[in-house]
C-alpha cells in the first residue's frame, strides 16, 4: 500500500515520464523486494504535529528526492493517521533522469 500511495504522488508531481520507477514490479506483485523500498524513520527525525488535534485522522505525503553518489532518488515520506501520531514511513520511489536538472 505504501508503495503505491508513493508512486502515485510521484506521478502527480512529476508527471508519468518523470521519473525511473523503482516500485512498479512490488505494486504489481511480480517482485516481492519491498524491504529495500520501504521503511520508517526514525522517531527522532519524525515529523513535527504542527498543533493537530488528535480528530485528523489523514495522510500527509511529501515527495522530494536524495542525491547519494551520482544518483538522484526520489523519495516519499509518508504518515499514516498523522493526527494520532501514526509513524512516518520512507519509501525509495525511483530515479530521475539523467536528463533532469539536479
Amino acid at each position: 500500500m505504501l508503495a503505491k500511495i508513493a508512486h502515485c504522488q510521484a506521478v502527480a508531481a512529476l508527471g508519468l515520464d518523470g521519473f525511473e520507477p523503482a516500485l512498479a514490479e512490488i505494486i504489481r506483485g511480480k517482485d516481492g523486494q519491498w524491504a529495500q523500498f520501504v521503511g520508517c524513520i526514525p522517531e527522532t527525525q519524525q515529523p513535527a504535529d504542527n498543533g493537530r488535534c488528535g480528530v485528523n485522522v489523514g495522510t500527509l505525503v511529501n515527495v522530494g528526492t536524495l542525491r547519494v553518489g551520482e544518483q538522484n532518488w526520489i523519495i516519499g515520506d509518508i504518515t499514516l493517521f498523522i493526527g494520532m501520531g501514526g509513524p512516518t514511513y520512507r519509501v525509495i520511489i525511483g530515479q530521475l533522469p539523467a536528463s533532469a536538472p539536479t
